[in-house]
């Protein structure tokens, strides 16, 4: 009986060496996203006046603006929105005209937020907390006297919101 219980032990001490070890890796994939949103406003149009009628000091009456979001996800919950163009070459505070036809001068676009705080070209960031006052932000916009004078014409100024959030 002991030489098959030595060929048992060498079969045995064998065995290890003849398996074969291999190695798997497997790679896990994902992504997480920003939150999003999206933005609306529409045109404003701030009126006809009469140039004569400017003498001073005189401002037209305020204009609401109507700023909406919309598909938000979940995680955001405040919009920090800063209004862009070219300021007025007299008074900084207000945004310069583009002009149509004519040469208007004499005249900005003064800006204010729904809380009645100046919201000045390049300068203001205005936050919007969507969780507490929901998906619209209200401007208010009107012309403003900027000189002595103010000629005809027509105007079309472009002001870009540009927002961010989290």
């Amino acid at each position: 009986m002991r030489p098959i219980l030595v060929v048992a032990c060498l079969l045995l001490a064998m065995a290890p060496s003849m398996s074969r070890a291999a190695d798997l890796t497997i790679n896990f994939n994902g992504s997480f996203k920003r939150g999003t949103c999206a933005f609306s406003v529409k045109d404003v149009d701030l009126g006809t006046y009469q140039a004569a009628s400017f003498t001073g000091s005189t401002a037209t009456p305020w204009t609401q603006i109507v700023v909406q979001a919309s598909s938000c996800t979940s995680d955001i919950s405040t919009i920090h929105m800063q209004l862009s163009a070219t300021a007025d070459s007299t008074n900084p505070q207000y945004f310069a005209v583009r002009n149509v036809s004519g040469n208007v001068t004499g005249v900005g676009i003064q800006m204010m937020d729904r809380a009645g705080q100046p919201v000045a070209p390049n300068a203001t960031t205005t936050d919007w907390s969507i969780a507490g006052v929901g998906l619209t932000y209200n401007f208010f916009a009107r012309f403003t006297q900027t000189r002595p004078t103010v000629t005809s014409g027509a105007v079309s100024t472009p002001i870009t919101i540009q927002f961010t959030y989290n």
